[in-house]
């Protein structure tokens, strides 16, 4: 949880968060390897990066816009918060974008 007191989160000794937070994927890109998790308690987002999917048990791979979250902080480098041991709690419905579809087209030919 963030402290106001002193502006850190309580932590374990490891750096993490004991108490898993939840919340729900903003975005995540998996070709450049990172993205963002808004709290449910609507506090600050908390970043994500691919090498703490692959470190969560079992792995994960990517995450979606919109998946629902379980996850601790990490405060890191430079007090930068990001999420790990992170588990999917449900998995957003997946939409695809017209725009990402392969352009085809039909043509109409009459002898």
């Amino acid at each position: 949880m963030f402290d106001d007191n002193n502006n850190d989160y309580n932590s374990s000794s490891e750096g993490h968060s004991s108490a898993k937070l939840t919340g729900k994927v903003k975005w995540f890109n998996k070709d450049k390897g990172y993205g963002f998790i808004v709290p449910d308690d609507k506090t600050n987002d908390v970043f994500v990066h691919i090498n703490n999917l692959n470190k969560s048990s079992p792995a994960i791979d990517s995450l979606y816009e919109n998946d629902l979250v379980k996850y601790n902080v990490e405060v890191g480098r430079n007090d930068k918060i990001s999420a790990v041991n992170i588990e999917v709690l449900e998995s957003a419905p997946r939409t695809f974008n017209s725009s990402s579809r392969s352009n085809t087209r039909s043509f109409n030919r009459s002898y």
